[in-house]
């Protein structure tokens, strides 16, 4: 490893949606020996994702170390604008500074592979590869430009993502494509982690990635215990392929320690957790019955209709046919929905949450009414509420960019019963208990290990914005004062707490990037067929 500086650097793996809820079981039982280790050499808890726990806020606190409020994102796309659009997101939409920047202004150089919302890549002092969001292999997708011919040339081929939605999870030959692609995406991503660790210069290197999140979107039931899709004997058959990829996860991370120095921290993390998806809510359809959202025509409502009646995986097939087959531009998320004359719509699955496209009292009317209907959705089998909590915005956000998030967020049965957007007036409770699908959750996971950290310590409260703070702590930078997070003293031996008290600087202001459209039209359709074959929208 090429040693740039002697001061504290410090490696991020991010594992997209790992759970200790998985995991604890698997180390316990002795197939994740590298993990088994750590725990015991190193601090390890929870690690509690953003409101909504999904990827594009959570992964945004984690760059900066602040809340939606203030970063600016909650979603994979923006609220309706004046033009009746809902524009995808990108980095140039994060309204703060991030992690890196802090970093390279005190003359550190970073690495920055695979993290969600980096598209496109920024001219930082080091490298960094985008990551989900990047609309294509085509476009260019690293900084500095001429690594990404640099990175194919050296290790053959990168894949960037891979599209679970394209995969039918009820046929063998499929879950056999989709294994194998992943274990592919996974030796490319391995080799240009360790390729550019060895090449290129950095103090703070991060990399995500994805198969703990691809895996688990589709078979979580077969990986869970508690669900009694555990026991079927595919279930067996899937659930040990999908153990093997965890293990190669488990041996790269050993690799990757076996090539740290002694001034080098390790950070391993995700970005949410995981559990299951046992029913949908169809939102939209909620709302046209109370009169509050309108639809354009009734073309749309049949096609809503057709889709709310069809099971799961005849419809998992059909939208496999539709992505690969129907050509980018036929089809615009929300196009059924009549935004004008519409008081509130839901932002989809990816969001949670409702916007409101009114104001003053009726807003507040509005609101109230919507959180009122929200508590009464009931178990059709039990009776049972199924809405844990119902928040307005100013309830879980704070900052200069509050007005961007949706109005009305809430949590059924712990994010196990995601909303839909369909438009759909009937049948507003759809069953998934006979689907292995699994949804995120909020339940992380952090693993702290390397000089000055408590060995076995178990850490009891951690938050995903207190991870920029606490890598600023270590490699000895001054935490600014706006950050939400907080450093994590409790995982670092008191010794090295009271030698290092921790130092701030002053708050820098929130960014305002100007232009948020980065994506053509056609890289816009594609990102968002992408993001449907995921189950993010509809």
């Amino acid at each position: 490893m090429n040693n740039h500086r002697e001061s504290n650097k410090v490696i991020v793996i991010g594992l997209d949606g790992a759970t200790f809820d998985l995991l604890l079981p698997w180390i316990n039982e002795g197939i994740l020996p590298v993990m088994a280790n750590l725990l015991k050499q190193g601090a390890w808890g929870g690690l509690e994702s953003t409101i909504p726990p999904l990827t594009p806020p959570a992964w945004a606190s984690f760059i900066t170390g602040k809340n939606p409020g203030k970063h600016g994102i909650f979603d994979f796309r923006g609220p309706v604008n004046d033009n009746l659009e809902r524009l995808l997101i990108s980095s140039r939409s994060i309204r703060s500074r991030k992690l890196w920047e802090i970093v390279n202004a005190h003359k550190r150089r970073v690495g920055i592979i695979n993290i969600p919302v980096t598209y496109p890549p920024e001219e930082v002092d080091g490298f960094m590869i985008s990551g989900m969001l990047t609309p294509n292999n085509k476009v260019c997708f690293t900084h500095p430009p001429d690594l990404k011919d640099r990175l194919i040339a050296k290790i053959g081929d990168y894949v960037i993502d891979v599209d679970s939605g394209l995969y039918d999870p009820e046929r063998t030959s499929e879950v056999k494509r989709f294994f194998n692609d992943l274990k592919y995406a996974f030796i490319k991503r391995k080799e240009a982690l360790f390729f550019l660790m060895e090449d290129e210069p950095w103090d703070f290197l991060a990399v995500n990635f994805i198969e703990h999140d691809r895996i688990q979107h589709l078979f979580w039931k077969y990986l869970d215990k508690r669900s009694a899709l555990y026991y079927l004997d595919k279930a067996k058959n899937i659930r040990s392929t999908a153990i093997e990829l965890y293990q190669m996860v488990d041996e790269m991370i050993g690799t990757i320690i076996g090539k740290m120095d002694k001034k080098t921290s390790l950070f391993i993390m995700s970005d949410h957790g995981f559990g299951p998806h046992h029913y949908s809510l169809n939102i939209n359809g909620w709302l046209a019955n109370l009169g509050l959202l309108h639809t354009k025509n009734e073309g749309s409502k049949m096609r809503q209709w057709v889709k709310a009646l069809m099971p799961v995986g005849i419809r998992r097939r059909l939208r496999k046919m539709v992505i690969k087959r129907v050509p980018i531009g036929e089809r615009k998320e929300g196009e059924d929905i009549d935004f004008r004359s519409s008081k509130a719509y839901f932002g989809g699955a990816s969001v949670q949450g409702i916007y409101l496209r009114v104001e003053g009292d009726e807003y507040l009317k509005i609101r109230e009414l919507i959180k009122d209907g929200l508590l009464k959705f009931k178990d059709p089998h039990t009776g049972e509420k199924l809405v844990d909590q119902v928040f307005f915005k100013e309830e879980v956000y704070w900052g200069s960019n509050l007005s961007s998030a949706p109005d009305i967020l809430f949590i059924a049965k712990g994010y196990s019963i995601p909303g839909s957007s369909s438009t759909y007036r009937e049948n507003l409770i759809s069953s998934r208990e006979n689907s292995p699908l699994g949804f995120h959750h909020r339940n992380g996971i952090l693993i702290a290990s390397g000089k000055n950290f408590k060995k076995g310590y178990r850490l009891e409260e951690a938050a995903i914005i207190d991870l920029a703070p606490t890598i600023l702590y270590r490699m000895e930078i001054p935490v600014p004062s706006d950050m939400d997070g907080k450093v994590l003293k409790e995982i670092f031996d008191d010794d090295y707490i009271h030698d290092h008290p921790v130092a701030y600087s002053q708050a820098s202001n929130e960014i305002d990037q100007g232009a948020e459209k980065v994506y053509s039209q056609d890289e816009q359709l594609a990102v968002e067929k992408r993001l449907r074959g995921l189950g993010y929208i509809d």
